[in-house]
């Protein structure tokens, strides 16, 4: 009797095991508004003033900060591997005077050995300079175990204490997003990346389920801010691949941009400046960041009226409408390799018969608060309405 209770006991635990954890990693919709937008986010006590859009750098690279001041960047990450108090300043120096902010990264080796008074003199040295906006704690912690929670933790503990005022970011790698939770206690940024762009596969190639993906990594943010980190490498300058990749074209860069967007980004980061060519930074990344900054002033205010009803589960669409007037942003995003016609209702749109399709030099009917439009491969459009 007693060895039957016991298996009933272990059979009742399984089970209850396995409904919690379908009810944690339940799958969302793309077309479903993401948790995170109805939760109130923790500012984390950013320092700039605008929407982040930033890149991954080096330290060594003190001309990176003049490159992009003109491109619609506002923050560096820059790796400082073990490179001393001259080379930092300097770059930090290049920052401040071109209005860049940065998130400067503490020694790895001190943040995974532990070293907390190395970590502690890192932060006390450099945290009264201008340019520093925050803290980049760690790189990966969780891709095979780099630094355990708990390290990181202390680490971040660490920095708070001799810094309170700057936020502490660390980035995850796409594939450990389950893994965030065991670090909730270590940042006040989650940053996540994903690289799927491969050399020489051709467009569109390994991004079926790109949009799945950034919306459950937009899940494990919580309340905290949610940068993903987005691809902006491949071929260098001699045209061969870095770690096998390729740079992105417009559309897919495009598509990965306001994939992003939907998913309730507080910021966007593209990784690495010091592997991209500037020639894809003028012709596709700038024009991406330099149309999205004009909307911006309606994204930010975040006032989503109602979801918008689409007759297609690969067309995620959301509505934006600025307070002060009656004008409305409408962003609607494919998540397929196949060219398809979607119909979008939401009331109220619009009165007007006619609306404006951003970008594209075109207009398109509506009837009654009802569009029906159009889409490529992994397309975005953007109505604005009146």
């Amino acid at each position: 009797m007693q060895k039957f209770l016991k298996i009933i006991t272990i059979c009742i635990f399984t089970i209850s095991v396995v409904i919690l954890a379908e009810i944690y990693f339940q799958p969302i919709s793309i077309n479903q508004i993401d948790i995170a937008q109805a939760q109130v986010k923790n500012p984390a006590n950013l320092s700039i003033k605008e929407f982040p859009i930033g890149w991954i750098d080096r330290i060594e690279r003190p001309t990176t900060p003049a490159k992009v001041a003109n491109e619609g960047i506002n923050l560096l990450i820059p790796y400082t591997h073990s490179y001393q108090k001259e080379t930092i300043e300097t770059y930090l120096e290049a920052a401040q005077k071109n209005g860049i902010k940065v998130f400067l990264e503490p020694y790895r080796k001190s943040v995974e050995t532990g070293d907390i008074a190395a970590v502690t003199e890192f932060v006390k040295t450099y945290k009264q300079h201008p340019a520093v906006a925050g803290w980049y704690a760690y790189d990966e912690p969780a891709l095979r175990n780099r630094v355990s929670h708990e390290t990181l933790e202390i680490i971040y503990q660490a920095i708070k204490a001799e810094d309170p005022k700057h936020p502490v970011a660390v980035v995850f790698a796409g594939s450990q997003r389950r893994k965030v939770p065991l670090y909730w206690n270590a940042m006040d940024i989650y940053m996540i990346d994903r690289y799927p762009l491969f050399y020489p596969k051709p467009e569109f190639n390994n991004l079926d389920d790109f949009g799945k993906w950034m919306q459950e990594s937009a899940y494990y943010a919580g309340n905290k801010p949610f940068w993903p980190v987005l691809q902006g490498y491949g071929e260098q300058e001699d045209g061969k691949p870095k770690y096998k990749r390729r740079l992105p074209t417009m559309a897919e860069e495009r598509y990965m941009f306001y994939t992003g967007v939907l998913a309730d980004a507080d910021g966007l980061i593209f990784y690495g400046h010091h592997w991209t060519q500037q020639s894809w930074v003028d012709t596709v990344l700038t024009p991406i960041i330099t149309e999205f900054r004009e909307y911006l002033p309606i994204i930010n205010v975040n006032n989503i009226k109602r979801p918008p009803s689409v007759n297609r589960k690969d067309i995620q669409a959301i509505l934006y409408q600025e307070p002060s007037s009656q004008k409305k942003l409408l962003i609607a995003v494919h998540h397929g390799r196949n060219r398809v016609k979607a119909t979008i209702s939401a009331e109220p749109l619009t009165s007007s018969s006619q609306v404006k399709v951003l970008g594209e030099n075109r207009e398109i009917k509506s009837a009654r608060s009802v569009i029906t439009d159009n889409f490529d491969p992994y397309a975005v459009h953007i109505y604005e309405f009146f």
